[in-house]
């Protein structure tokens, strides 16, 4: 789907079915820039032992929120990213 539809941002929940997200984030950064590989990207999890803010930074991820998520950190997330975007490539 990103291949065909680069979006703005991108969130995450690190506990996916058949792969973890810092999986999903490797596979994402690894993509060329013109393919997504520099789509902003915030990790959202409810499993604070097992994906840590450092891990998840490490992997490619720029945001991390723990669930359960206020919708405006949401928001706040989002447009801190767009608006960083917006002033590096315009």
């Amino acid at each position: 789907m990103i291949a065909s539809n680069i979006p703005e941002v991108v969130i995450c929940d690190l506990a996916l079915p058949d792969h973890d997200g810092l999986e999903f984030i490797r596979w994402l950064r690894a993509r060329r820039p013109e393919h997504g590989g520099i789509i902003p990207a915030i990790a959202v999890t409810f499993l604070y032992e097992r994906f840590g803010v450092r891990e998840t930074r490490a992997a490619g991820f720029d945001v991390y929120v723990r669930k359960p998520i206020d919708p405006m950190t949401i928001v706040q997330a989002v447009s801190l990213l767009v608006g960083r975007r917006d002033a590096t490539h315009p």
